[in-house]
């Protein structure tokens, strides 16, 4: 017979695929898990892999802006974290992901020419 119901199962599925959507990270995740259930790493590590895939099912259903502007505020949080690390080499890295993100595909579509068909 089974240690855990399969309500409890979803229960902590559906709570890693919530933090990993408020932007937690793997690890911290599994820690969460483990903590938290006294699950083992195996097993926390098995609900988190459910919840990525569940999140990588969900990007073919939310629109690319949405998609965007969460990877800007990843990059954003991440470039203001190294630089009071005085990790400036990051938060660089942080700016330039920011302008291909942004600035780049603006050129290219402003660049992008354009010739009427002949007949």
């Amino acid at each position: 017979m089974a240690r855990v119901t399969r309500e409890e199962r979803k229960k902590r599925r559906i709570s890693a695929l919530s933090h990993l959507q408020n932007g937690w990270g793997t690890g911290e995740t599994i820690q969460y898990l483990m903590r938290d259930y006294g699950l083992t790493r195996r097993s926390a590590n098995m609900d988190v892999v459910w919840a990525n895939k569940e999140l990588s099912r969900g990007f073919d259903n939310h629109d690319n802006k949405e998609m965007v502007a969460w990877l800007l505020t990843q990059y954003q949080r991440l470039a203001v974290k190294s630089e009071a690390d005085k990790q400036y080499g990051v938060s660089l890295g942080c700016y330039k992901e920011i302008a291909n993100l942004v600035i780049k595909p603006n050129l290219k579509q402003r660049n992008k020419k354009t010739f009427p068909k002949s007949i």
